[in-house]
């Protein structure tokens, strides 16, 4: 390795925090069981110090029915059908307040150098064309709205002592799941987005970052458009991605034509559609975190921090098959780690926030992938 030439800063490897997680947490498990669960993921001495957690704005595909005492679908301002809200004052983030937001609070006093980052699935229903949760574009006059959306989620987080690191514009804008929440933008839309939301948020928050795509590498030449605007370029802090598409090499076609911004890894999965056995999967996990930080990313986030026996609790539709970075036994309230949890405990537990990537080969003997970092302290 070569401590002389340095890459990009790391900012934080960790998960989402879904509402299926936090519900998980909070009740199937013990108050004793749910500590120590929680200090093994997120304490830096005792556990492997995870140090990012990407919230969805909302609910999710992994969201548990009011019927086991969680949640309908919902975002921050829903209105009944043929209702609108332009002046947002049914904002309320009260459905956070039960469970997630109270789990976020016991995350942050274990390691307050965890960061939060939020992404929309979608934005309310009135503020798009069709007016469904499961598709469709924004309307044309609720961009000045939908900044303020933004900020007032900031601002409603901070009431409760917790600070949003960076927003994501949408959760996969490319796709329309249309059996929860999804929002179409093309690169035209993130422009216009960037361009109400960013004066909006540099007054109000400056030190919060606004990402755009969100979404696989396959399509790299939608953040390179957003990026191609100069005006709006200037609110950007960078492009965020997802690995259920193309290869990581994507990341660093963006770097290199806007070097000046930065590249976030945001989400994948683990899931039973991969080869059976645990080695084949820490060992395919860590060897693609790897590919994503020698492709220039500040994090690496992976999806779910915790699911059930069953891949849930969950809505239809979505990743049956995606299991969390532990496993929870709701009849017990005992849990497993899976492969994703070692591959953490391999690169979060010592790539401390701050940290740079350094030089070093792509390949070391035998054909091993390897990345090398040096964190603020000097340690290697």
């Amino acid at each position: 390795m070569n401590t002389a030439k340095t890459y990009q800063p790391i900012e934080g490897f960790g998960a989402s925090l879904t509402d299926s997680s936090a519900w998980l947490l909070d009740n199937a498990m013990s108050q004793a069981q749910r500590r120590a669960a929680l200090q093994e993921l997120f304490d830096p001495q005792t556990g492997i110090g995870l140090t990012y957690l990407r919230q969805p704005m909302g609910t999710s595909d992994f969201r548990v029915s009011s019927s086991m005492g969680g949640h309908d679908d919902y975002t921050y301002d829903d209105m009944p059908k043929g209702k609108s809200d332009y002046k947002l004052s049914r904002f309320s983030i009260a459905k956070d307040e039960k469970y997630i937001i109270p789990m976020l609070k016991k995350i942050i006093a274990i390691n307050p150098d965890v960061k939060i980052m939020g992404s929309p699935w979608s934005a309310p229903h009135w503020m798009k064309k069709g007016e469904a949760l499961g598709g469709g574009r924004l309307k044309d006059d609720v961009y000045d709205t939908y900044a303020l959306y933004f900020s007032k989620y900031i601002e409603s987080y901070a009431e409760h002592g917790l600070t949003i690191n960076a927003v994501t514009m949408q959760n996969e804008p490319q796709f329309e799941p249309g059996s929860y929440h999804g929002t179409r933008m093309e690169p035209s839309d993130q422009i216009k987005l960037a361009l109400t939301m960013g004066p909006l948020l540099r007054d109000r928050h400056p030190d919060v970052k606004i990402l755009i795509w969100d979404h696989n590498w396959d399509v790299p030449e939608f953040p390179i458009e957003v990026l191609n605007n100069d005006e709006a370029k200037a609110y950007i802090s960078g492009s965020a991605f997802h690995h259920y598409g193309g290869n990581p090499k994507a990341q660093t076609r963006v770097h290199n034509l806007h070097p000046d911004r930065g590249i976030y890894f945001t989400e994948g999965s683990n899931g039973e559609w991969q080869p059976p056995g645990f080695d084949i999967n820490l060992i395919g996990t860590t060897s693609r975190m790897i590919d994503i930080l020698r492709n220039w990313s500040r994090t690496f986030i992976m999806w779910n921090l915790a699911l059930d026996t069953e891949n849930g609790p969950k809505i239809s539709g979505g990743c049956d098959t995606c299991y969390g970075v532990i496993t929870i036994d709701r009849s017990d309230g005992s849990y497993s780690r899976r492969p994703q949890y070692y591959t953490f405990g391999h690169s979060s537990k010592f790539i401390r926030p701050g940290a740079y990537r350094i030089d070093s080969t792509e390949t070391d003997h035998d054909n091993i992938k390897n990345a090398a970092f040096v964190n603020t302290d000097g340690s290697r």
